[in-house]
């Protein structure tokens, strides 16, 4: 079980008047997974996080406690792909060498560039630290 709970989450859902049924079937989940997330049971999947920050309008690094602003949403001209590859060539580092910040080997650190494999949470967390961007930049929504 997770110990970080979520707290936003409940706080946007219930200043929206909205049950976590209609949360999940907004964003297209069930309301059991929802509610593991809201709780800080599960770790919430970057997928759902865009989908919950587009839903209310607000970023993810403020869905996560990492802005304390309740931004608008960023505009829409990215690509909407993570930007792992980019970021990592901007700041002069090799896939290895990126990976090993991480922990983790090189080929799955391909994986996660192209797209084959789901970034989890914590280490975008970690990368978006790294690079100086918000998730919402690796996760290129802006």
């Amino acid at each position: 079980m997770y110990v970080e709970r979520y707290r936003r989450l409940r706080d946007l859902r219930e200043d929206h008047d909205l049950t976590q049924a209609q949360v999940g079937d907004a964003i297209n989940i069930t309301q059991r997974a929802y509610s593991y997330y809201e709780s800080g049971q599960h770790i919430i999947p970057p997928e759902v996080l865009l989908r919950l920050a587009d839903l209310y309008g607000v970023s993810v690094d403020y869905l996560l406690g990492r802005d304390e602003t309740p931004a608008a949403q960023p505009p829409r001209g990215g690509s909407g792909r993570l930007q792992l590859a980019a970021l990592r060539r901007e700041h002069g580092m090799t896939q290895a060498q990126a990976a090993a910040l991480l922990g983790c080997s090189a080929s799955l650190y391909a994986k996660y560039e192209r797209g084959e494999r789901p970034l989890p949470l914590p280490l975008a967390v970690k990368l978006a630290d790294l690079y100086g961007v918000t998730l919402d930049r690796l996760a290129g929504r802006e």
